[in-house]
């Protein structure tokens, strides 16, 4: 969940605009780890509670390669943060914002040590 928010920009724009669940999460599976169109469809089989079949839709998004990526989206920021980026690092904005949204996204676990134990 949080490698598909950080980086819902990219997906989104990967699945041609789409900010579903179902959207982001096929893009993040292609994208993100990297699985081929074969594994994903495995994944979508619709068998039982599984998720339903790719569409033809997603299908050609994954299919279609991503091309030339626009400077936001191959940096891994939200588009909305770009002109804040020029203005502080200049021409440098693209390679810090990779240099951040690259690593894994820190996740802190904090304890109610009214209700629990750390070790519980």
């Amino acid at each position: 969940v949080y490698k598909v928010l950080r980086a819902r920009g990219r997906l989104s724009w990967i699945m041609g605009g789409r900010e579903d669940g179902r959207a982001l999460v096929i893009g993040s599976l292609h994208a993100i780890d990297g699985l081929p169109l074969e594994e994903i469809e495995a994944l979508h089989s619709g068998d039982g509670y599984g998720p339903r079949p790719l569409s033809k839709q997603e299908r050609s998004r994954i299919t279609a390669g991503q091309g030339e990526l626009p400077g936001w989206v191959a940096a891994g920021l939200p588009e909305f943060v770009v002109e804040d980026f020029k203005a502080v690092f200049g021409e440098r904005w693209a390679g810090e914002a990779h240099a951040l949204m690259a690593p894994r996204a820190p996740i802190d676990l904090r304890v109610n040590g009214a209700v629990a134990t750390v070790q519980e």
